[in-house]
């Protein structure tokens, strides 16, 4: 049934998420490029994911239920679309601020990092920062797809996201992409992850 399938599915999640963290610690080591890369995942993964994304999930689930439940479809959708409204315009305006003020932000988190790694990690941060507006979205959707009980996707959406950063390290690794290459790589297919996952939900 439905919770055999979630289950599988989060089993698959657990193992392509090992694979790819093998992967990027195989690919990238402990070099500066794997500390530039993380260190500029880390606040549009903090500030997107863990504190918006993570705060309309917990809003948006029994409200959504509740509305769902008692039949009240049209303020259902009303609801989504204000808080689609409200995420939209949070989102711009923190990735607005972020974008102003990124170097300060980098060096912030980064303070033991080079000169050299700095400017790095500035550059992914750039191309990783885009994720804070996608992230909310996802959430939104997940939270409806489970409303009406769509828990298959639900579960799937993480998945993707793991098995396309996967595959670009594969990539790196199998084809011999320098790293310094091969970094920006990375961060391109976090920034396609987390937009397949958008596209799912």
């Amino acid at each position: 049934g439905i919770i055999g399938a979630v289950a599988l599915i989060n089993l698959l999640l657990a193992v392509v998420a090992l694979m790819k963290d093998i992967a990027l610690a195989t690919y990238l080591g402990t070099s500066q490029n794997a500390d530039a890369l993380l260190l500029a995942f880390f606040i549009p993964d903090t500030v997107g994911n863990n504190l918006l994304a993570s705060a309309i999930g917990v809003a948006a689930v029994p409200v959504f239920s509740k509305l769902y439940t008692t039949g009240e479809k049209s303020r259902l959708l009303q609801c989504f679309t204000g808080i689609f409204i409200l995420a939209f315009t949070a989102s711009v305006f923190i990735c607005s601020g972020l974008y102003l003020f990124k170097e300060p932000a980098v060096r912030l988190i980064g303070s033991g990092l080079s000169q050299s790694a700095i400017i790095l990690c500035t550059r992914l941060f750039m191309l990783l920062l885009p994720t804070i507006l996608i992230f909310p979205f996802i959430t939104l959707g997940i939270s409806l797809a489970q409303v009406y009980c769509r828990f298959k996707t639900a579960a799937l959406a993480p998945v993707l996201f793991n098995v396309v950063f996967l595959s670009a390290l594969l990539y790196g690794v199998l084809f011999r992409i320098p790293v310094s290459k091969g970094v920006y790589i990375a961060a391109i297919s976090i920034l396609c992850g987390v937009a397949v996952m958008a596209v799912l939900v």
